[in-house]
């Protein structure tokens, strides 16, 4: 027998399907569908479209005629052969993987911004999903979605201080092709044999790149500190603070990405290239209202009047398996993020943006994230604050499963498999 990604067999009746938007690799047959009794005449209707298809022998094995009126397009086919009559827009080039073990459009695969968003949209809608990838991050990033079950388009890395990148309280960071217009977002992260410290820190676009900068525009950048930085692909927008949108520390967002909409997953950081503004306070976010009428908002953590005119880079998605919110215990200062696609995993980058109570008692500092290998539990990350965190206290976590599996991938990491 043979091995096959996706097999659909009927013995009579008929039988409706839409297979969107899967990645099927490492096998002998794509989309395998066939009648089993041919004396009962099965049928199949439906679509089978935006699929990503690494086959042995056949891409698509549609046996006539029970399959005959089952329609496919936009499909990426990298196989031998079909047993279908292929869609106009189906592209059968090399599919261009990460690896095979990491079946994600690689650098330049034609996957990349080619699928038919109408077809996904009429997919998610119907079947009730939510408008994630298989990594559960956002759906669609640049002009249109990927073939396939992954999104590609989402930047992350480690921003370490050096002698030769820091320079007072700036930190440029190393090159990544980063544009003038791009929304960053950073995390500060432990480093082993640094000093921790919870300087309030923003972004910038700098003279020479982009930078992270201490906000109290005094405090020196110690060699070895560290940041996890991450460039959505989108799901960005910049939330100005203005008289009419803010209050005594905190601006009110009005973007349809987050309006009524208090389960989602905000990350926020102060862009000093959006308003020349140093601010010295530590931010947070907090849920504000009730129903449809609820909004999010960007505060000053120790409750500090908010600066008029402040800029803040805004990332927002649905929640998920790996963009999700944690809360924290009254009076402690850590808090353990049990999660297995990073337990274990020191090279991970953990992306972290502070929940606040509007009610509660004020925040007085930062934190940072840590991986530990010091105490128990060895091998999570944790959220570590300086004082104990106030009540009500949680925060948003987004996790990219792509940079995870990049870092840890040691084996096939050259492409050699």
């Amino acid at each position: 027998s043979s091995a096959r990604g996706i097999a659909l067999q009927a013995s009579s009746g008929t039988l409706e399907m839409q297979i969107l938007n899967n990645t099927l690799d490492q096998c002998d047959d794509g989309v395998y569908v066939a009648e089993t009794i041919p004396t009962l005449s099965p049928a199949f209707t439906g679509v089978v479209w935006n699929n990503l298809i690494v086959a042995g022998s056949q891409g698509l094995a549609f046996m006539a005629p029970a399959a005959a009126s089952l329609a496919n397009d936009y499909n990426l086919i990298n196989a031998p052969s079909n047993q279908a009559t292929l869609g106009a827009h189906t592209i059968t080039t090399p599919a261009l993987l990460d690896a095979a073990t990491r079946p994600r459009p690689g650098a330049g695969s034609p996957a990349i911004d080619a699928a038919d968003g109408n077809a996904l949209a009429n997919g998610i809608v119907d079947n009730g999903l939510p408008i994630l990838d298989l990594d559960g991050m956002r759906r669609v990033n640049g002009a249109r979605a990927d073939i396939g079950a992954y999104e590609t388009g989402n930047l992350g890395f480690v921003q370490a201080a050096t002698s030769a990148n820091t320079g007072g309280h700036v930190v440029t960071l190393d090159p990544h092709d980063l544009a003038d217009t791009s929304r960053l977002f950073a995390t500060r992260r432990a480093a082993p044999g640094v000093a921790n410290s919870y300087e309030n820190f923003g972004v910038w676009r700098g003279f020479a790149g982009w930078t992270i900068y201490n906000e109290d525009h005094a405090t020196a950048v110690a060699p070895g500190k560290a940041w996890n930085v991450f460039v959505p692909g989108s799901g960005t927008f910049t939330q100005t603070a203005t008289v009419a949108n803010s209050g005594p520390w905190a601006t009110q967002i009005d973007n349809s990405s987050t309006n009524g909409l208090a389960d989602r997953i905000l990350l926020v950081r102060h862009n000093y290239s959006a308003d020349g503004i140093y601010d010295d306070h530590p931010t947070a976010v907090y849920w504000g209202g009730v129903g449809s009428a609820g909004r999010w908002h960007i505060a000053n953590a120790d409750q500090a009047a908010l600066t008029i005119g402040l800029g803040y880079n805004v990332y927002v998605q649905p929640p998920g398996p790996n963009a999700f919110r944690v809360a924290t215990q009254m009076g402690y200062t850590l808090r353990v993020i049990d999660h297995p696609l990073i337990n274990q995993v020191p090279c991970a980058d953990v992306h972290v943006t502070r929940v606040i109570d509007v009610h509660a008692p004020p925040a007085t500092a930062d934190f940072m994230v840590e991986y530990n290998v010091s105490s128990t539990p060895l091998g999570y990350w944790l959220i570590r604050s300086p004082v104990p965190f106030p009540a009500n206290t949680a925060f948003n976590v987004v996790i990219d499963p792509a940079q995870v599996n990049a870092c840890t991938d040691r084996i096939f990491a050259n492409g050699f498999d």
